[in-house]
Formats: C-alpha cells, structure tokens, sequence
C-alpha cells in the first residue's frame, strides 16, 4: 500500500470508528428507565410554551439521564398542545414546546414519545358530533369516539404522520384506549354484529343471553380499530414506535395480535406497589418489549387532591416492575404552560441512580418457574360487564397474599397455559368459575402428572366437583369477620 491510500485509509479508519463511537437514540426495546410527563391542554391554557426553555429540559437530561421521554401532545380534551396543523390546535401558542422538547433530547440522543389520547377526545365530538360512540338509547357521547366513525383517517392517522414528519418523534403512547372502551351501538356495528350473530338486534342489557356475544364483537371491533391505525403508522414510517396504553395487559388479557412496538401501562390509583407487581406480572410472559409508569404523586379523585410520593414509595414501585424484567417509567405533571417543574429534579436523579444500579441485573431477565397464578380470561369474560379493565380484583388479591408469603409467581393467561404449565410446581386459581373446559381437562392431567393445585373459593372448587369425591353443603356466603394476632385487629370478608 502506497504512503497516500495508507493515509486515506487511516483517515476512513478513523472517521468511522468516530461516527461508530457517537451514541444513538434507543429503541423502546432496548431501553430501561424513561420519565412521562402531561397535562392533557385545554382552552384554559392561553400561554402554553410561555416558561419553558431549553435549559430546562437539558438540566433534566444531565441530572437524570433517561434513555426516553415522553411529553404531552393531546390528552382527553382533544387539544394538542404544540400548533398542529393536523390536529386541533388551541389559539394561543407562545412557542412550539413540542419543537423544543425534540431539539434538546436529540442533541442528548434520548427518545422523545408523545402521550396521545386515543379513543377519548371530547374536542373532536363538539366538532363532529356524529363521532361519539351510540349509547343504548340512541344518544350520542361527548368523550368517547365510535369505531366506525371518521376520528382516525381525519385526525389520528394524519397527526401521527404529522409528528413523524414535521417533529420527527421516536414514537407515541396512546391513553384512553382500551381502559376507555365502551359498547357501541353505532348503526354500522349494528348491522356488521346482526349480519355475523343471526340475531335481530343488539343486547342492551347485561342480563340478556347474547350480551356477552355482544362485548366480544366490540372487543374484536377495537383490536380492528387500533391494528388501523398502527399498522398505516407503520407503514408510513416502520420505524415509528407505537402503543395502545394498556393493550395485552391485565386489562386486555389476550395474545398478541395487532403489531404494537411495545406494551405499556400506568399504574394508578391507591394500591400501587402490589398493583405494580401484579401489572408486572401480567405483561412479563407476553413476548413483546414492555415497561411500565408509575405516578408520582397519589390523589384522592373526588377532592381533585394530589399529594407527591415519597422516594421510597417510588423506588417500591421501581423495583416490582424491574423484577421481572421489564422497563420502568414515572410520572411528572407538566405545569399548565408545558414547562417541567423542576423542583422535582432531586428526586428524579435519585429515582434514576435506583434504578441504573439495578438495570445490569434485572433488564431482560426471565422469571423462575414455581408458582402459577392462572388469570382465567374465560371465566373473566363470563364475570366481566365491560369491554375492557376490571374484574380482576380477587385475583390481584390472591397474588398479592403470596407474593406477601416471599413465593415466587408468574400470572398465566389462558393462551399460555398449554405450553407452559408444565414448568410449574404450584397451580393456584383464585376464585375463578366457568372454567374453560379444555384447560379444566389440561389442569387435571398436570395434576395426574405430579403437580399441584390450590383452588381458592368455594364456588371455584365446584369446579372440580366430580374429581374430588366430595359433597357441598349450602351455598357459599360472604361473612364479615374480626381476625385478631398478637394486639392488631383487622376485618376481612
């Protein structure tokens, strides 16, 4: 080799090794520790943009390192929060926040997501009326939009490509999806639900036979409503990543079928560590890359009182959801002009070093199997009045008593029951009746084969009636009572 192609070599070597040794944004598959923040806009808020500055969020990002962010784009009001053109914009902006957020965390080479609200957008119901999902009654709602209305090839669809075009975001997280799902009696389900039942029209009440018919057409209608507007996000941009909030967890405890990037959820409410366990343990056998949020603060709903966590309630949190593998997320409301309230940042870089100091242990890492707690979705969906979230809480219960016991346990839906009973020692199902028959006859040959089943419940264990030889007197009741140990009193039911 010639002294000049030496030269031109080492300079080729060099500049690559260079551009090889920049860091680069990560994909939600790959990352670990991010924060949310929000505050769903409103016409109230006349000077979004007026107090946030690019230091601002850079001091973040020095003090907390995340590998993401996630920022207010439009909540359940249906107002976005940057000067969309897509969307529906309010009429006072004194900056684009949005364009800001996304120039600071990329000179950091952190992702920035968008919190979305999906199904919920009171703005897009006072505009188009005709979008709000029917009621029984005929009426029409004023937060929910209906599947077979014009919200997602006129609003979602456009503003997704939007944010990916103009503000180039890593991705967006859509709230008010699955959790804000209701039974729609719009005419075009109507019509699609008669023509595949026979029947002559839709159930109204919960007690009519072909009420739970009905809940399952809607779910299989919103699976069809998300896979639309995920799948043509995708194909505009396959490198765009997007969620429904809470799709194929607890609250949707189905295999996975529409091509989300990544499952998420935000754990609420008032029982957030052992509901953190729980939602954990829901999403850690689903095969797909998943993380979930804590909220900051607690609140009680009714007074509208929100009172800011503790660090090691956090971490409590923190450490339930990176246990079992998965990635984790807080929650900090954005002031009501977009700006980050940075007196929170002390508390967030200790939340951070938490949570790194773990991540070379837990990121990825699979669960032992000892203990199956069975999430019975057959008999969920016989209990279950909704479409989605809820009637889960004997099981929560029950997990939480033996996690409570230092037992090892992983949450098995029905669709992962055929290929992965077998592993475990322990089958506990928890109150569950109803049972799916071919799992009821795949239960009993694990039993025949050495393993163990705990039934909780005396309704539960009629199940298994004729395999236990035994009689039942009376029916079961419910009976409050004191339990009393060593001073302390409690009540249970």
């Amino acid at each position: 080799m010639n002294p000049r192609s030496r030269g031109i070599f080492l300079f080729l070597f060099f500049a690559l090794s260079v551009v090889h040794a920049q860091p680069r944004e990560l994909r939600r598959s790959e990352s670990f520790y991010g924060f949310h923040f929000d505050f769903h806009a409103n016409p109230a808020d006349t000077e979004i943009g007026k107090s946030l500055t690019e230091g601002m969020v850079d001091s973040l990002l020095d003090l907390t390192k995340p590998d993401f962010i996630q920022v207010d784009c439009k909540g359940h009001p249906g107002y976005s929060s940057y000067p969309t053109k897509a969307g529906n914009a309010l009429k006072n902006y004194t900056q684009d926040i949005l364009r800001l957020f996304r120039t600071v965390t990329a000179r950091h080479h952190v992702a920035l997501y968008v919190h979305y609200s999906g199904i919920w957008d009171q703005r897009a119901i006072q505009l188009h009326p005709n979008w709000g999902i029917v009621r029984p009654d005929g009426t029409r709602d004023s937060l929910k939009t209906s599947f077979f209305s014009g919200y997602l090839d006129s609003l979602l669809i456009p503003q997704m490509r939007e944010l990916d075009d103009v503000y180039h975001v890593s991705g967006a997280w859509v709230d008010g999806d699955s959790w804000a799902a209701e039974p729609d009696y719009s005419p075009q389900l109507i019509r699609e639900f008669t023509a595949k039942t026979g029947l002559s029209k839709a159930p109204t009440s919960s007690s009519d036979p072909a009420y739970k018919t009905f809940l399952e057409f809607n779910r299989d209608i919103f699976k069809r409503h998300i896979r639309k507007y995920i799948d043509a996000v995708h194909e505009h941009n396959p490198m765009f990543q997007i969620t429904s909030n809470w799709a194929y967890s607890s609250l949707m405890p189905e295999p996975v079928e529409v091509a989300v990037d990544y499952l998420s959820g935000d754990v609420a409410g008032q029982n957030c560590v052992n509901n953190a366990a729980f939602q954990a343990r829901c999403l850690a056998l689903q095969g797909k890359p998943w993380d979930l949020m804590s909220w900051s603060f607690g609140y009680a709903q009714q007074e509208g009182f929100f009172v800011p966590k503790a660090l090691p309630h956090l971490e409590q949190e923190a450490a339930e959801v990176m246990a079992e593998g998965g990635g984790f997320q807080s929650y900090w409301a954005q002031n009501r002009d977009g700006s980050l309230k940075t007196w929170n940042y002390a508390e967030m870089a200790e939340l951070s070093k938490f949570c790194r100091a773990r991540q070379p242990y837990c990121q990825g890492s699979k669960t032992v199997p000892e203990i199956a707690l069975w999430y019975s979705v057959h008999s969920w969906k016989k209990s279950f009045n909704g479409i989605y979230a809820g009637g889960t809480d004997a099981l929560e219960s029950v997990l939480t008593l033996l996690l409570d016991g230092q037992h090892p346990v992983d949450v098995l839906m029905d669709h992962q029951m055929i290929a992965n009973l077998s592993r475990y020692k322990l089958l506990v199902i928890p109150e569950w009746t109803d049972l799916d028959e071919v799992l009821r006859r795949l239960v009993l040959e694990y039993v025949r084969n050495g393993g163990a089943a705990l039934v909780v419940g005396g309704d539960a264990v009629q199940s298994f009636k004729s395999e236990l030889g035994v009689s039942f007197l009376g029916e079961p009741k419910n009976i409050p009572l004191y339990v009393g140990y060593n001073n302390d009193l409690s009540g249970i039911k």
